[in-house]
């Protein structure tokens, strides 16, 4: 009956999406249920040439990041596995959940570093991905709290 479009923002996370979405969506139960009371209400049909794909189910396995994707495709799996389930990925034999990225906007040489290697310089983070790389933000590593990449490397190395 009232329906609204929400644009979804290049720095939007599942968390940040999700609640903004709850919001406006009790927003319009409320004024529906109200236009319902009024019997001043008009049916919306719905479009069924749209054909709708089912969200795959989640497993610990396929929240793993492949660093042989692009930039922007680890960009965006970060993104929308962020904060739960958590997308995850083994590091010079650590599992870190990795909370939060950024994209450099850089063109990274490749052919110096391979995919998925980890380099670190002036308190930062990058791993490299199919093209490009992908500055760490926030991550967890194995038993120990979430933290600010920053954070991290002033006791820790990746």
């Amino acid at each position: 009956m009232l329906q609204v479009k929400e644009p979804i923002l290049e720095e939007d996370t599942f968390e940040i999406l999700y609640n903004r979405l709850k919001n406006i969506g009790a927003t319009l139960i409320h004024n529906t249920v109200q236009l319902i009371e009024m019997g001043g209400y008009q049916t919306i049909p719905q479009d069924t040439s749209v054909s709708l794909k089912a969200a795959p189910k989640l497993f610990k396995e396929t929240c793993q990041i492949d660093w042989n994707k692009t930039e922007g495709d680890v960009y965006n799996f970060v993104r929308g596995l962020s904060p739960y389930p958590c997308a995850w990925t083994v590091l010079n034999e650590k599992t870190y959940k990795v909370i939060q990225v950024k994209k450099t906007q850089t063109n990274a040489d490749n052919t110096k570093h391979p995919v998925g290697s980890v380099v670190q310089e002036d308190n930062k983070a990058y791993v490299y991905c199919q093209s490009g790389k992908i500055e760490l933000i926030e991550i967890q590593a194995e038993g120990k709290k979430r933290m600010k990449v920053l954070d991290y490397l002033r006791g820790n190395t990746i």
